[in-house]
């Protein structure tokens, strides 16, 4: 009693899935597709009861709704998701499957577990493919971001820090440089964005030994 319809017609039966997800990263659900003579629709919730599920997502096997449902998820974030077959005098109730994908993201997604850099001239290399925002995250550049990845890095001297370069095989990347140890406290260094076609000014900053930058 009390469960929400998961498409756009109404439902005559369902089945449910609940999942959480191992680490940051993406998932995406996409082909719904149902058996002879059947036609299924499927949702995609947050929420602990059928009174404060919130959708994040819809699909349905006869195509109405056939756009990949796309989510960012950290660690621990749990979905449920429910199949049913639609209400009509034309299908019937019957088999169906859809495709599931989890990309993880890299492992210094989140700020606290930033990839930890040490020496003097250093090449570093990353992707930010299945990465996430967190909440109160700072925008690292003049654009609104996306994902993000971190680093620190210590001073082992007093002296000045230059980023020469960044490269990116595709998107338009940017970079920024903060002392702090939480969001709330990061003070900006400096930041940097990175055109398509146009490299990368140096970002350089002044350190002394033993600071922690990210």
């Amino acid at each position: 009693s009390g469960e929400p319809t998961h498409g756009d017609f109404p439902g005559a039966a369902s089945v449910w899935w609940k999942w959480t997800a191992p680490s940051n990263g993406i998932v995406e659900i996409d082909g719904l597709r149902s058996g002879f003579s059947a036609s299924h629709q499927a949702g995609f919730y947050e929420g602990s009861s059928f009174a404060d599920l919130t959708t994040i997502g819809r699909l349905s096997s006869d195509g109405s709704s056939a756009l990949p449902v796309r989510l960012a998820l950290t660690r621990g974030r749990t979905i449920y998701i429910a199949v049913e077959t639609q209400a009509s005098p034309f299908t019937r109730d019957g088999s169906f499957a859809m495709n599931f994908n989890f990309t993880a993201a890299a492992p210094n997604d989140n700020f606290n577990e930033a990839t930890v850099l040490e020496g003097k001239n250093l090449n570093v290399s990353g992707t930010t493919l299945a990465a996430t925002r967190e909440n109160g995250e700072p925008t690292h550049g003049f654009s609104p971001g996306r994902a993000s990845v971190w680093w620190q890095w210590t001073a082992p001297n007093d002296g000045t820090a230059e980023i020469r370069t960044l490269d990116s095989f595709s998107g338009r990347p940017q970079i920024a440089v903060y002392l702090g140890t939480t969001f709330s406290g990061l003070t900006s260094l400096g930041k940097r964005s990175l055109g398509p076609v146009t490299p990368l000014f140096p970002l350089g900053f002044n350190v002394k030994a033993g600071e922690t930058f990210r």
